[in-house]
């Protein structure tokens, strides 16, 4: 904790991250998040932390009660003042020269039910406390609230929601968030797409209770599922893992736009294994943590931007059904793209670990792009449907990008 003449502010190796992600962003929207506050703020007498940087340290969140609601406020207003206003003065009158950057959105703590275990009524008079400063340093700005972990809890999102019940009057709430994992014991990739689907079907209908909670009581606030991945220990991280892993993704991708969510992301860029420490969840990076080289959850993300993103407009989604034998193991979901032909598109995501077929009415001379275990870590494939037919390997996902022809998929 601070005194009247120390403080414990070192940015020494949160600035080199920081700066790597602001400079990859290349001015596109940014949701920031500093999602753990110092323990010492909390209501513990031991706050005590892991001196290796390199070492994953889970036991760190101590204590559940702030000491004091300012303290906390003016932790996030003098970090983000170094990050955005060129810099802070800390508790013992120290200047630290810091940045300009420019966020978009701040997202307010992390997996709250867990960290701290946050009540809701907590949560929301202390979102409350540090957006009312926030405002005053950024009122460009917008706030994401709740990032939770357990997506099923519907009391936080129907207390923060409440606006009568959310003092002071006036206080933003431009979004919530909030994540899923999906995971499975198996060692059998059936069995394993099972589930992983599966458990996405469930996710489904929940996500349909909080749309209707906050259509209800802030039908203004946009939702971002922004953690999505597979927690996966059971088995080996081949390329069939992550080629159903990335199908698993473009899965919640079409099944959440038709949901009405705003925002869909993958979580996560890297994840590792230490040789002597603990693993970083390996299995659901994006990239080989050895060589930095892209997986197949990275390549079907670029593919989804790629074809389907519409910066700043909405493209309308168009209800898709399969039909005939191939029905049962692949999703379809079709998307029109404001402005000129070609500009329709249909996602293709074979639940199966088996290869099927599948006749695509109309596509003859169309643009099919796919990922799928045998393009490995390179870039997704591209090529001209040829007899309105297209193969999809196990656990692929595809994207046909339409001709001049209507087209129907069966």
């Amino acid at each position: 904790p601070p005194s009247s003449n120390t403080t414990s502010w070192n940015f020494e190796l949160i600035d080199p991250i920081t700066n790597a992600f602001m400079d990859a962003m290349e001015g596109r929207p940014v949701v920031m998040n500093f999602a753990t506050p110092p323990t010492w703020i909390f209501d513990t007498p031991d706050y005590s932390w892991n001196p290796d940087p390199n070492a994953r340290d889970v036991g760190y969140e101590k204590g559940q009660s702030v000491k004091d609601m300012q303290t906390l406020v003016d932790y996030y207003v003098r970090l983000y003042t170094y990050y955005t206003k060129g810099g802070m003065t800390d508790e013992a009158g120290k200047f630290h020269k810091g940045y300009n950057y420019s966020f978009d959105w701040f997202e307010i703590f992390n997996e709250v039910e867990a960290e701290h275990g946050t009540s809701p009524a907590d949560y929301t008079a202390r979102y409350d406390a540090i957006v009312t400063a926030l405002r005053a340093i950024a009122p460009h700005a917008k706030f994401l609230g709740l990032a939770l972990g357990d997506h099923n809890d519907f009391a936080y999102y129907e207390y923060f929601l409440n606006a009568p019940t959310t003092p002071p009057a006036g206080i933003p709430i431009d979004g919530i968030s909030y994540h899923n994992y999906v995971s499975s014991v198996s060692t059998d990739p059936a069995q394993i797409s099972q589930d992983f689907f599966g458990q996405a079907d469930t996710f489904f209908e929940e996500v349909k209770q909080i749309q209707r909670i906050r259509a209800q009581l802030q039908p203004k606030a946009i939702t971002m599922v922004n953690e999505i991945g597979c927690a996966y220990e059971a088995g080996p991280l081949n390329d069939m893992y992550w080629s159903l892993c990335a199908g698993y993704y473009a899965y919640m991708y079409g099944n959440l736009a038709a949901l009405g969510v705003e925002v869909i992301g993958e979580s996560q860029m890297i994840g590792f294994v230490n040789g002597t420490y603990n693993t970083e969840w390996p299995c659901t990076s994006m990239v080989n943590w050895q060589t930095g080289a892209p997986n197949q959850r990275y390549w079907v993300l670029k593919m989804i931007i790629d074809f389907l993103d519409t910066p700043g407009k909405e493209k309308a989604i168009v209800h898709t059904e399969m039909a005939g034998p191939s029905a049962s193991p692949v999703y379809a979901q079709s998307f029109i793209k404001p402005g000129p032909a070609p500009n329709r598109v249909t996602l293709l995501v074979n639940k199966s670990p088996q290869a099927v077929s599948v006749q695509a009415v109309g596509s003859t001379g169309s643009t099919l792009a796919w990922v799928d275990a045998t393009t490995g870590e390179n870039p997704y494939k591209t090529g001209l449907i040829k007899r309105d037919t297209i193969f999809l390997n196990g656990s692929a996902t595809a994207i046909i990008a339409w001709g001049e022809g209507q087209g129907l998929v069966q």
